[in-house]
Protein backbone atom coordinates (compact mmCIF):
# COMPACT_ATOMS: atom_id res chain seq x y z
CA UNK A 1 0.00 0.00 0.00
CA UNK A 2 1.19 3.53 -0.72
CA UNK A 3 -0.01 6.32 0.76
CA UNK A 4 0.39 10.47 0.18
CA UNK A 5 0.63 12.27 2.79
CA UNK A 6 0.70 16.33 2.98
CA UNK A 7 4.01 17.79 3.41
CA UNK A 8 3.14 19.33 7.20
CA UNK A 9 2.39 15.79 8.25
CA UNK A 10 5.49 14.50 5.98
CA UNK A 11 7.71 16.98 8.73
CA UNK A 12 6.17 15.69 11.51
CA UNK A 13 6.55 12.26 10.96
CA UNK A 14 10.17 13.39 10.05
CA UNK A 15 10.41 14.68 13.94
CA UNK A 16 9.40 11.51 15.25
CA UNK A 17 11.55 9.52 13.85
CA UNK A 18 13.79 11.71 14.66
CA UNK A 19 13.28 12.07 18.72
CA UNK A 20 11.46 8.38 18.69
CA UNK A 21 14.34 6.26 17.14
CA UNK A 22 11.53 4.40 15.44
CA UNK A 23 11.05 4.00 12.11
CA UNK A 24 7.82 5.44 9.79
CA UNK A 25 6.37 2.18 9.21
CA UNK A 26 6.52 1.77 12.64
CA UNK A 27 5.31 5.20 13.55
CA UNK A 28 2.41 4.71 11.18
CA UNK A 29 1.05 1.23 12.59
CA UNK A 30 1.18 2.93 15.92
CA UNK A 31 -0.64 5.61 14.93
CA UNK A 32 -3.23 3.27 12.87
CA UNK A 33 -3.70 0.68 15.67
CA UNK A 34 -4.24 3.60 18.46
CA UNK A 35 -7.00 5.29 15.72
CA UNK A 36 -8.72 1.57 15.67
CA UNK A 37 -8.83 1.37 18.81
CA UNK A 38 -10.40 4.41 19.82
CA UNK A 39 -12.81 3.95 17.22
CA UNK A 40 -13.56 -0.30 18.41
CA UNK A 41 -12.30 -1.20 14.74
CA UNK A 42 -11.30 -4.84 15.05
CA UNK A 43 -9.47 -6.98 12.87
CA UNK A 44 -11.92 -8.87 10.82
CA UNK A 45 -9.52 -11.53 10.26
CA UNK A 46 -8.13 -12.53 6.68
CA UNK A 47 -10.66 -12.48 4.07
CA UNK A 48 -9.73 -14.89 1.14
CA UNK A 49 -8.24 -13.37 -1.88
CA UNK A 50 -8.14 -10.30 -0.40
CA UNK A 51 -5.15 -10.70 2.01
CA UNK A 52 -2.20 -8.03 0.96
CA UNK A 53 -4.92 -6.60 -1.82
CA UNK A 54 -4.72 -3.39 0.19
Amino acid sequence: MTVRLLTSTDRKLTVAVDQTGLNPQSIVEEALEAYFRRLKIQDPGPQTGKEGAA
